[in-house]
């Protein structure tokens, strides 16, 4: 009975091992026919990653800011994330305008891995400081809660020296 359990135990990681793997091969193949797929040298295009580069170096420099920069910004990605369909659409129509070749699929494919995704990563790394900041605010406000709970002991047991006396 034992035996069993643990044979189709085995058998069931491997397998799920084995489908992992084929999909790893898979994704990864998939990633180098995207990349090498695409003119990365038409200017539209390199405009777009110095965007997503200078809002990531912007993000980190901005770190300490959490309130007053990065949560307006985090806010501004999800409002440009939008309307991703309806710029995919009107790319689609109008390719010929800015672009070389036709990228824009009707399932938005492309824009999701060139627009979309690289902000959804933005508002992730802002997520992350925030939860720096929230975990600095949580530490600092629980020190101040000590210091003071501190005094008051010390003010009490002054009171208490000044009474037996």
């Amino acid at each position: 009975m034992d035996e069993s359990i643990l044979s189709i135990v085995s058998n069931f990681s491997d397998s799920v091992y084995a489908a992992f793997q084929n999909e790893t091969e898979r994704s990864s193949e998939f990633l180098v026919e995207f990349v090498t797929a695409i003119d990365w040298t038409q200017p539209w295009l390199i405009a777009l990653i110095v965007f997503h580069l200078s809002c990531t170096v912007f993000i980190v420099l901005a770190r300490h800011h959490v309130l007053t920069m990065l949560v307006p910004l985090f806010a501004v990605f999800f409002v440009l994330c939008a309307p991703a369909s309806y710029i995919n659409e009107w790319a689609a129509d109008n390719h010929t305008l800015f672009a070389t070749e036709q990228y824009f699929d009707s399932a938005g494919m492309f824009i999701s891995i060139v627009y979309s995704l690289p902000m959804m990563l933005n508002a992730i790394l802002i997520l992350v400081f925030m939860l720096i900041e929230v975990s600095h605010m949580v530490v600092s406000v629980k020190r101040t809660e000590l210091r003071h709970r501190q005094r008051q002991q010390e003010k009490s047991s002054k009171s208490e020296s000044k009474k037996t006396k």
